[in-house]
């Protein structure tokens, strides 16, 4: 049995019904968003490394790549992570994996 939330398909459309939203308050980029990355970028520092697990297109880890040393982004929807890694900045790395499934090698500071 699938739980309804936890199957890559399921966060791709409704990443798209998201972006794609009327609903300022739903709508990637929208006034909650900036205020949270404003708080996240205040905490931040260049010696450091962000993990982002469920990055979806990548937008959160890319608008915070010039903050840190290094970020990786992980989600489990393949389409997701292909459209992340499209003009990813170098110190960005994305992976295709679920949460529980991410062996990494770099020490993280920031999740």
């Amino acid at each position: 049995m699938t739980v309804k939330g936890t199957t890559p398909s399921y966060w791709t459309k409704s990443y798209f019904r998201r972006r794609n939203s009327k609903e300022k308050s739903w709508r990637v980029g929208g006034e909650p968003e900036k205020i949270f990355l404003q708080k996240v970028r205040n905490s931040l520092g260049k010696n450091l490394v962000l993990l982002d697990i469920g990055c979806g297109d990548g937008s959160t880890v890319r608008s915070l790549a010039n903050e840190v040393r290094e970020a990786y982004g992980v989600d489990s929807a393949p389409k997701l992570v292909e459209i992340a890694r499209k003009g990813a900045p170098p110190n960005v790395h994305f992976k295709k994996r679920m949460p529980v499934d991410f062996p990494f090698q770099a020490s993280i500071s920031t999740v």
